[in-house]
């Protein structure tokens, strides 16, 4: 965008997105991706504010296309050189996000399980000191 956020060029990507918005405007930004969606609205207008105030920002969303909910990476950074200029991104993370969402419950349900088990667990380091004892082993032991 040019000082005036007037945007200056936008890929066919992000014209698609943008297809609400008349005339591209970074300013409708918000309201493309989360219209009707409060908590994520408010996050992208603080993020589209900051960046046109010339803060670099990074902020990962929800959006929503149509019916279609995903996750958005959106970048900002002053252009070098180019007083006012800004250059905003975009990329669709979903898929990514989605998989280290199922990644963090299975490590989550992993932890819960060696926790729980009917045997004790535990590990030590080089000089014997406890590093990590599951729940079962330290009741067992009465400690904490």
């Amino acid at each position: 965008t040019d000082p005036k956020h007037r945007t200056i060029y936008a890929n066919t990507r992000m014209q698609k997105l943008m297809a609400a918005s008349r005339h591209l405007l970074i300013d409708d930004l918000p309201f493309c991706l989360a219209s009707g969606h409060d908590d994520a609205l408010d996050a992208i207008k603080d993020f589209v504010t900051g960046g046109q105030a010339g803060s670099p920002n990074d902020l990962l969303t929800p959006y929503w296309q149509s019916d279609r909910m995903g996750w958005a990476k959106c970048h900002v950074h002053p252009i070098e050189g180019w007083k006012g200029y800004r250059h905003w991104s975009i990329d669709d993370v979903s898929l990514t996000y989605e998989d280290n969402q199922r990644l963090l419950r299975e490590r989550v349900r992993l932890i819960e399980f060696m926790d729980h088990a009917p045997i004790g667990f535990f590990s030590v380091d080089e000089r014997g000191a406890f590093i990590f004892t599951n729940d079962t082993l330290l009741s067992w032991l009465g400690a904490e």
